[in-house]
């Protein structure tokens, strides 16, 4: 005679099953190395004219090469009052694409971009893009009608 005991299944919700589920995953990823909890400043330039104070949030992974953890993916840096103020890409410890400073009211003041760590002009495409963002968000820009007085800064 065979004892063939089982424990009897729990049930569980989608909703339980998925957080389990994300709970692992992100336990798998701290585990393996792949997402670390390091200070972002030590994983590659995260200075930023002018200077602002705050928290900065960034993802990290070991270099490939060197083993160091770099900062790598989205990189965010919030002032004192929680509003976001610089937004960017870290490829491999190196900022590297578009890079945007907000003003304490949310509204873009400042675009930058890098690759693999160096400042560059913006390419045209992109440019274009950044441009087609900015219109949709505040409106088009137009130029002074040519009889009004141009506004002084």
């Amino acid at each position: 005679m065979s004892s063939d005991r089982r424990l009897p299944a729990l049930p569980l919700s989608h909703a339980a099953l998925a957080a389990l589920a994300f709970a692992l995953a992100a336990f798998a990823l701290l585990a393996s190395g792949c997402i670390s909890t390091r200070p972002c400043e030590g994983g590659g330039d995260v200075s930023w004219e002018p200077t602002i104070k705050g928290d900065r949030h960034c993802h990290q992974k070991r270099h490939p090469k060197t083993q160091r953890w770099v900062n790598h993916g989205q990189f965010r840096q919030f002032d004192e009052k929680g509003q976001k103020r610089v937004e960017g890409m870290y490829k491999l410890g190196e900022k590297d694409g578009i890079w945007i400073q907000y003003a304490e009211d949310g509204k873009k003041i400042k675009e930058k971009y890098f690759e693999d760590g160096v400042e560059k002009s913006v390419p045209p495409e992109i440019a274009r893009k950044l441009k087609e963002e900015r219109e949709a968000a505040e409106g088009p820009q137009r130029p002074p009608d040519e009889g009004a007085p141009a506004e002084k800064n």
